[in-house]
């Protein structure tokens, strides 16, 4: 915190050029987009000013991609029962099988 305190006040934190552009999180820190991305590459989704977590983009395929996620999750809550139901049946099938196999087609 103490190093973000001596620059100016429109200078990107990261590059020390002159930015407009400020962190989306708590700090509100001048930040170019790019720099964001690099420090978002490098320290995750934690600013390594504030240490506040960086909201999610709404325009990034990621969070679009999380939505897809969730819906697949209730689509698989809605078949959980049938493939328990599915693997039963194969297990007995194949058990049934080696059964067979074992007890009448190989011989002593």
């Amino acid at each position: 915190m103490a190093y973000y305190a001596y620059l100016e006040e429109d200078t990107c934190y990261v590059c020390l050029e002159e930015c407009s552009h400020k962190s989306p999180c708590t700090c509100q820190a001048h930040v170019h987009k790019t720099c964001l991305d690099v420090v978002q590459i490098y320290h995750g989704e934690i600013c390594t000013i504030c240490k506040s977590r960086f909201p999610p983009d709404p325009d990034s395929k990621d969070s679009a991609d999380l939505e897809d996620l969730e819906g697949l999750d209730s689509d698989l809550d809605s078949l959980d029962g049938k493939w328990k139901h599915m693997l039963c049946y194969i297990l007995f099938i194949v058990g049934f099988f080696t059964y067979i196999v074992v007890n009448f087609v190989v011989p002593y």
